[in-house]
Order: C-alpha cells, then structure tokens, then sequence
C-alpha cells in the first residue's frame, strides 16, 4: 500500500509540472487599428541576448520570416526592406550600417512605412522558463497594434524546436486575432 501511494504522488509531481504552453496572453493595443488594409508584416530581428551555445539572433529571424509564411499576409525581413530601399532611393543600407549605424537605422525606421504595413518585434528571455512576447506595431505610426506574451513549460528545452512551437502559436493566435478585428 506505501508504494501505490508513493507511486501516486510521483504521479501527481509528474502530471503538474508537464505542461505543452502555459499562460499564453494576448492584447489589443490599439483597438482602432484597420486590419484589413494590413497586407504585409516586416520580421526584424528579435531582442535577444546570445549566449555561447545558443541559438542566434540571425536563426531566430529567419525562423519568424519563414514561419509567417503560414499566415494570410506577405511577409518581409529586413534584407527586402533593404533591396527597396536600394531600387527606390539608392541607398545602401547594408554598406552604411557598416558607416554610420544610427543614420542607416534613421533611414530603415523613416522609409519602412512605403513597403510594409505592420512590423514585429520578439522578445526573448530565458531564465528558468522561456518566455517571448511578440509585438506588432504599425509601420505608419510606430505604435503598437497588437501585443502576445507566451511562455513554455518548464520542461522545454531552450533550442530552435521551443522557439519554432512558440512561434507557430503566436502566428495562429495573430491570425485569428486579425481575422476577429476585420
């Protein structure tokens, strides 16, 4: 009898810390916002601090770009942002990142209204948990639109296989949200 109540116990640890997702919140921002005339959704890179091991910040924008191609809009990353900037305005922002930073920054934030409707910002912490807060603001008045906070289970792992799920429900949550407000 000791052992079925130990093994019931264990159990019960076992059942109460495995979780898939826990508190997954959302909020609308700016409730005014015209999300049908939201075609396309600019990826920039995430708020994320590396450590050695880890993945980078460059793999985790290329996962939210190639993600997002499972939602209803056109989505961009910043190299686009950069190519239409080059055809239209003749200027190379990669090269002057290398130059001056904060001009090329100034010129990105001031002309990525004309090629994209919306832009996303992650925020990744990992602590004991990892927790990432997506937000979505407006390209044209640089406020936020949308905010999504997410985080794993316990039990999950630190890798691309967490951030690919996290991301996946973030987009099927945005969508849905969007579709709600059209």
């Amino acid at each position: 009898m000791k052992k079925i109540s130990q093994l019931f116990i264990i159990v019960c640890f076992v059942l109460l810390n495995v979780q898939l997702v826990s508190a997954a919140a959302q909020a609308w921002t700016d409730t005014s916002y015209d999300f049908s005339k939201a075609h396309k959704l600019l990826i920039v890179k995430p708020n994320y601090t590396f450590t050695e091991g880890q993945v980078t910040s460059e793999e985790l924008t290329d996962m939210m770009y190639l993600e997002a191609q499972s939602l209803n809009m056109y989505a961009l990353n910043t190299a686009d942002i950069d190519k239409n900037i080059l055809r239209d305005s003749a200027i190379d922002l990669p090269k002057l990142r290398v130059e001056d930073a904060q001009k090329a920054e100034s010129i990105f934030n001031s002309q990525m209204e004309k090629y994209t409707d919306l832009y996303m910002v992650a925020t990744i912490v990992h602590n004991t948990r990892v927790m990432v807060f997506y937000d979505v603001y407006s390209a044209a008045t640089k406020q936020p639109v949308f905010t999504y906070q997410i985080v794993a289970s316990s039990t999950s792992d630190d890798n691309m296989v967490n951030y690919r799920h996290l991301t996946k429900v973030f987009y099927k949550e945005f969508s849905k949200a969007m579709k709600a407000k059209k």
